[in-house]
């Protein structure tokens, strides 16, 4: 545990603004053992630091989704339009 606090620590002394996934693929690779998303938020808590707000991705890629489908329902609505006249 005491070498994944210090690549963790590492890690977060090289860059100060990872995302959770980031972080983990990152610890992964370092460390050869995979880390779970409860097991690096905790030790981020552990060792004071603070995680980067996500939920605007998120927002940004179900807002781009929710477009998507709407273009698409749109398209498919206007081409079936059109077959029938």
């Amino acid at each position: 545990m005491r070498l994944f606090l210090q690549v963790l620590r590492s890690l977060i002394g090289e860059k100060t603004d990872w995302y959770l996934d980031e972080l983990m693929n990152e610890m992964k690779r370092r460390t050869r053992k995979h880390v779970s998303v409860p097991t690096l938020w905790r030790s981020l808590q552990y060792c004071g630091i603070t995680r980067k707000k996500v939920f605007v991705i998120i927002c940004n890629i179900l807002l781009f989704i929710y477009l998507f489908v709407y273009l698409l329902d749109t398209l498919l609505a206007h081409k079936s339009g059109q077959g029938t006249q």
